[in-house]
């Protein structure tokens, strides 16, 4: 049985001026230009966004602008004039830390313009990724067409990866990368945080006499609300104010709808294309912009693949009523949602907005992030550039170059096992970040010119029974401990000697037990012949001093 919810918050409609305020100055808002080679700006068209370059969140890939038609057409904003394009690699990533960390709920929206930038007159295919989980393919089919794909993401991560993959000889290229913070209370589902969220399938603002769409500051969130006209309706509207609910849909939307024609049938009508497989989580706002006479009524039923979802509405007067369910809905290859008059209304239905999410499931969690934490701070440490790029364990073809980690599953995230640095020509001393890798079990930093004191730390590394620091600079004496460990087994360690190369194993011990044996007595006998020498030098040296006549005796 479904449970459905009938938002309506009957309040006198104001914005105190410090809400005015907190939407403009857009706390926790990540607005990205990928490929802006000048300074941040502040974008007037589009109520004063601030966008900055995409420095400090992607490591790979070339800036360019579009096409110097396209640069110069006032019709196109200016965060759709430059792109970053990845020509190397077959995963490159953004990497989010958004202030409210892995508590938040995120809108999440990557946009691409091909613009024709490469001159080839080629758009690409590739396919989008967030953290561990295929998004959607992004198909690109003409030059000023502009691709937007979203999401509300509740993350399992300090850090939010948003990946690029080639797929096809195209080249992957990415135009702008937004986030925005959404409050707990909205887009709720029963489906387990973080193990799903909701992609964005469409956002209808039902208006019929406009083609742009709806966005920041008209919606305090910045989703994007599509104008759409259905067929064989009319056009309601006001310009008095709505009151909102938690959805908070903007006022734009709230005051217009759509409603059948008398000619018609009397149903409202909204059909959809996709696979069977998806579930889908449906979002239908509604509010009563005319005031009706005693003897009128707008009530009505809720019908969703010919089967009854909510029966007998009636929207409220100038105020916002939302009906959703947190439950997914299952799906047909062909779907339809149908608004149908109830028997005493006198009036047919009405709708002002409708969303509509498929559920995307996460089976896969992200590493730990203390993990991911100490990982960043190494890569930036030693200049790593190969492919850590995204998550460090997965999925596990793009798994990290030198990385091993343990098993995913549903009880533990990813821990890093296994880290092989050697012959990476690092530079400098050893990375203090490293002590943050609980769960090391193996450490290479064999091969390098890495110097200065072998660090304490290591030693304290519980799972570490693997060490290897040979070919590098380091200064003696180590850390007493390490030896310590290394002489009792629990620990291998390799590292190069002031005079020869030692490791130290159960092996080494072994061999070291039968040195033991001939040390001493190779001392001995050194010993012995040091003193008969030292004797005859003496002997000649006084020998050759001596007046003549005088007899020595020797003493033995």
């Amino acid at each position: 049985m479904f449970n459905y919810f009938l938002l309506s918050l009957i309040l006198v409609f104001a914005l105190p001026q410090d809400v005015t305020k907190a939407q403009n100055d857009q706390p926790g808002f990540i607005s990205i230009d990928c490929g802006l080679q000048g300074p941040n700006y502040t974008d007037t068209d589009i109520s004063d966004m601030y966008y900055t370059s995409d420095t400090g969140f992607v490591d790979s890939g070339v800036s360019r602008s579009v096409s110097s038609v396209y640069v110069s057409d006032s019709d196109i904003t200016q965060q759709l004039k430059t792109l970053r394009y990845f020509p190397e690699g077959s995963r490159n990533c953004y990497t989010l830390r958004p202030v409210q960390g892995k508590e938040g709920r995120y809108l999440i929206r990557a946009r691409f313009m091909y613009g024709n930038y490469d001159g080839l007159n080629q758009p690409p295919t590739f396919d989008l990724y967030i953290g561990l989980q295929y998004w959607e393919t992004v198909t690109i089919t003409a030059d000023t067409l502009v691709a937007r794909r979203e999401i509300i993401h509740s993350p399992s991560s300090e850090y939010i990866n948003v990946c690029l993959v080639k797929t096809s000889p195209g080249i992957p290229f990415i135009t702008t990368l937004e986030l925005r913070p959404l409050p707990a209370e909205m887009y709720e589902t029963k489906v387990p945080v973080p193990r799903g969220s909701l992609n964005l399938f469409f956002r209808f603002n039902m208006n019929a006499s406009e083609d742009y769409y709806i966005r920041f500051n008209d919606d305090t969130y910045d989703r994007f609300w599509t104008a759409s006209n259905l067929t064989d309706t009319i056009q309601l509207s006001t310009e008095r104010p709505i009151v909102s609910n938690i959805f908070a849909p903007p006022q734009l939307v709230m005051s217009t709808a759509l409603t059948p024609t008398n000619t018609s049938d009397g149903r409202l009508r909204i059909s959809w294309v996709t696979n069977i497989t998806d579930k889908f989580f449906l979002y239908l706002h509604f509010a009563e912009l005319e005031l009706l006479a005693p003897n009128q009524s707008r009530t009505f039923d809720i019908i969703i693949n010919g089967i009854p979802w909510y029966r007998g509405l009636t929207p409220t007067y100038l105020s916002t009523n939302t009906i959703y369910d947190t439950e997914p809905l299952p799906s047909n290859t062909t779907n339809e949602v149908e608004l149908v008059k109830t028997a005493n209304s006198t009036l047919l239905p009405l709708l002002n907005a409708i969303e509509l999410y498929a559920l995307i499931e996460f089976p896969l969690q992200e590493t730990q992030d203390g993990d991911v934490a100490a990982m960043l701070s190494i890569k930036s440490t030693y200049n790593l550039i190969q492919n850590w790029q995204g998550d460090p364990c997965g999925p596990e073809s793009f798994q990290w170059i030198g990385v091993n980690c343990s098993a995913n599953d549903d009880s533990n995230a990813p821990r890093i096992t296994s880290l092989n640095l050697s012959s990476k020509k690092l530079v400098g001393s050893i990375a203090p970040a490293i002590f943050e890798l609980k769960a090391l079990r193996t450490l290479d930093l064999s091969n390098n010119n890495l110097g200065g004191t072998v660090p304490e730390f290591l030693a304290e590394l519980q799972s570490l029974t693997v060490l290897k620091l040979k070919g590098n600079n380091f200064s003696q004496p180590f850390p007493q401990q390490l030896l310590n460990k290394a002489n009792s087994g629990t620990l291998t360690f390799e590292y190069d000697n002031s005079s020869d190369d030692v490791c130290h194993s159960e092996s080494c011990n072994n061999k070291k037990k039968k040195k033991s044996i001939v040390v001493p007595i190779a001392a001995a006998v050194g010993g012995v012949l040091f003193i008969i020498c030292a004797s005859l030098l003496a002997f000649f040296i006084i020998r050759s001093r001596k007046p003549k006549g005088m007899q020595f005796q020797i003493l033995s």
